[in-house]
This record gives C-alpha cells, structure tokens and sequence, in this order.
C-alpha cells in the first residue's frame, strides 16, 4: 500500500515523504529489479527521506506524523499495520480502516506483500 500511495501521489502531482526502517540499499537489498527501481523512482519524487531504527521506530514516526492514518489491510493481527494503527489510536491520530478479505491461507503467512 505504501508503493502504491506514492505512487498516486506521483501521478497526481502530489507532495509525498518517504519513512524508511533501514537506508534504502539494506531495505531493497533482496528485492526484484523491478521493485527495487520502484523504489528508486519513489525516492527520486519524495519531498524528504528519512531513516528510522527498524520497523517499529518506522511505524511510530508514520503513525504520530499523520493527520489522518488510512489503514488499507486484511485485519490480520501481528504485524506492522496493527503496530501503526495502535500507535496512531495511542497519539489521537484519527484512524480510517480499510477491511479486505484475506486470503484462503494468508494466517500463515508473514513478510512483505501479504
């Protein structure tokens, strides 16, 4: 959701900063070639960059900076969505969720992408 944010704000002409958990040649270090130049076209539009200490430290800066946090996921418990969400309610961050289903199976999953 974060690449396709960006990536409408791309298109649209819209300001946009990026919140990294790692510089940018850790956090895409295993990825495709094609995400990794959607990163790199993503970093090229940002207003600012900044890196955070992990995950958390990146979900805390997200979740406290927003106006208003859109939360787009399947409501699966544990991972960083949750995380922000919890941050953002814990601020007095406005919160909008935005419920899919999830997948046949996706309990099971962990990681990026689910």
């Amino acid at each position: 959701m974060d690449t396709w944010a960006a990536l409408a704000a791309i298109s649209l002409g819209l300001p946009f900063a990026l919140i990294l958990p790692c510089p940018p040649e850790r956090f895409r270090a295993d990825w495709s070639a094609e995400d990794r130049a959607t990163l790199d076209h993503t970093l090229r539009h940002a207003i600012s960059v900044e890196v955070a200490h992990g995950y958390t430290e990146r979900n805390r800066r997200l979740a406290v900076s927003a106006g208003l946090l859109v939360a787009v996921w399947t409501g699966t418990r544990g991972g960083g969505t949750e995380e922000t969400i919890g941050f953002a309610r814990g601020a007095g961050v406005p919160v909008h969720e935005i419920r899919l289903r999830p997948a046949n199976g996706a309990e099971l999953l962990r990681g990026r992408g689910i």
